[in-house]
């Protein structure tokens, strides 16, 4: 009987008392070790900022914060860039077309208006017709509107009336060659690399003068921030 007295489990209450006393992890004084380790770098010499999990997730914040204005502003400059295509108007006076020259750039809208007669507005010279536009302007469409492509970059565009190019309604649009292109360095994209010749040249003319007004500033900025791949 004392044998089996002596095989008797432990009461509840010694069992408690047993587990109550095992030591239990303090994750506060864990990261606080953690912390103190983090601010000297034996290896390399030299201190670094705590690197405990609130501040690795306020330094990820910052990064998505940064990142997110940057292609806020792509987005904003690519929307000032595109307003900057001119609208041009050409008026059918008579016989005449007026203005009878014009310069455009690509990407411009040239918009004809008719006050009278009939009319067309064909593209060629010498009157005979180029393919490039054919437009009536009469009664029933008193307007044409044209949106002058990148491939006549560079090149003069004539147009006349056909049933009144013998009696001298003709008239030219000159096309001005292409700007610049934003990819600067030319190494295929536009990136840091090509916003540092910018900032580098900021005033100066060359080939950082993207809309070629004869200095870089901020017009050429936001053509190239439209222009931004990364």
């Amino acid at each position: 009987m004392a044998a089996i007295s002596s095989l008797r489990p432990c009461s509840p209450h010694a069992r408690t008392s047993k587990i109550a006393r095992r030591p239990q992890f303090d994750w506060f004084a864990r990261a606080d070790r953690f912390e103190s380790r983090s601010q000297h770098d034996p290896k390399r010499g030299r201190s670094h900022g705590p690197k405990t999990i609130p501040n690795l997730i306020e330094k990820s914040m910052r990064t998505t914060h940064l990142l997110s204005a940057t292609v806020s502003l792509a987005v904003l400059f690519g929307a000032v860039s595109s307003a900057f295509a001119t609208k041009h108007t050409i008026t059918q006076s008579g016989l005449a077309f007026s203005p009878s020259t014009l310069t455009v750039a690509p990407g411009d809208t040239v918009r004809f208006v008719r006050t009278g007669g009939s009319h067309t507005v064909t593209s060629g010279a010498n009157c005979t017709a180029s393919g490039l536009f054919n437009a009536p302007l009469n009664a029933t469409s008193t307007s044409f509107t044209w949106t002058v492509p990148s491939s006549v970059a560079g090149t003069t565009v004539s147009y006349y009336c056909i049933p009144h190019c013998g009696g001298g309604m003709r008239g030219t649009i000159t096309v001005v060659a292409p700007p610049p292109s934003p990819d600067i360095d030319g190494d295929g994209a536009v990136n840091a690399a090509d916003l540092a010749a910018v900032l580098g040249n900021w005033g100066g003319a060359g080939a950082t003068d993207l809309d070629q007004d004869g200095s870089t500033g901020a017009s050429d900025l936001a053509v190239l921030l439209a222009a931004w791949t990364g």
